[in-house]
């Protein structure tokens, strides 16, 4: 799994035009439960998913739209189209069940 560091547009961009399954994901690096996210994220098994993430701390007009208690926010496309959106979670297998019930709707 790679994880790209993008401003939103090109996130959005990227993501719609994705033909396989891509995660954008919004964060703040300065908020425990974005780096905690991060960590469980690099604890993940080799993964096909593409992964862009946002830092809303950089785009002053995302930091209304996602505060810091919604942090991190995780919407999952497939084939270009939004399939889901989750807040948190707390276990790499939480995420992986997530991800397995969300392909299995595509």
């Amino acid at each position: 799994m790679r994880i790209e560091d993008l401003e939103l547009a090109d996130a959005m961009e990227r993501c719609k035009n994705s033909s396989g399954q891509a995660l954008l994901y919004f964060y703040n690096p300065s908020l425990s439960g974005c780096l905690a996210f991060a960590r469980l994220l690099a604890e993940m098994k080799e993964s096909s998913l593409q992964v862009f993430r946002v830092d809303v701390s950089l785009e002053p007009e995302l930091q209304v739209k996602f505060p810091a208690q919604e942090l991190p926010a995780l919407y999952f496309f497939s084939q270009g189209l939004p399939m889901g959106r989750k807040p948190v979670f707390q276990t790499v297998s939480e995420f992986e069940s997530w991800l397995k019930f969300l392909e299995g709707l595509c």
